[in-house]
């Protein structure tokens, strides 16, 4: 049985669980952010142009939408932290509060600090070779980012 049942969707794309467990997954066609609880999905945000990358930290929920990193409170205010990346925004995984890194579908990935200008860390647009959703070892301080269409996952140690 679908937990989507009575709901519009069309691309259900990536999946974050919050501390109380609620599941939050996007759509990237439809532009909306759902919600699930007890087995049941609802709109939790909508009118998110390309929503792809999501990451629930406490009571925020962080999701990218074409070409910005957004926060969202408990309230469902959402506030832009940080723009000019590619439109193709993909993954988000915080290092610590205030600082972020990024990966676009295109091939970049992006460091983002609150409040900073955006800074691009690796582009690999011109040798075609994506970069997808990505993981955090926190303890080695090391990404790692699956290159899709390459059959590769590229471990990054950050400095």
């Amino acid at each position: 049985k679908s937990i989507f049942v009575g709901v519009d969707h069309l691309f259900l794309n990536d999946i974050t669980v919050d501390d109380k467990g609620v599941v939050y997954v996007s759509d990237s066609r439809t532009g909306k952010v759902y919600e699930i609880t007890n087995g049941t999905a609802k709109t939790y945000l909508e009118n998110l142009k390309n929503v792809n990358g999501l990451l629930a930290q406490g009571s925020e929920l962080y999701l990218l939408a074409d070409g910005a990193l957004y926060k969202s409170n408990k309230d469902k205010e959402t506030v832009k932290l940080a723009g000019d990346m590619d439109k193709s925004t993909d993954g988000v995984v915080m290092l610590k509060p205030g600082e972020y890194i990024v990966t676009s579908w295109a091939g970049t990935i992006y460091y983002v600090k609150e409040s900073a200008p955006v800074h691009l860390l690796s582009d690999t647009r011109a040798e075609k070779i994506n970069a997808a959703d990505l993981g955090y070892n926190k303890k080695e301080n090391v990404i790692y980012v699956p290159t899709f269409f390459h059959n590769t996952v590229v471990a990054y140690k950050l400095q």
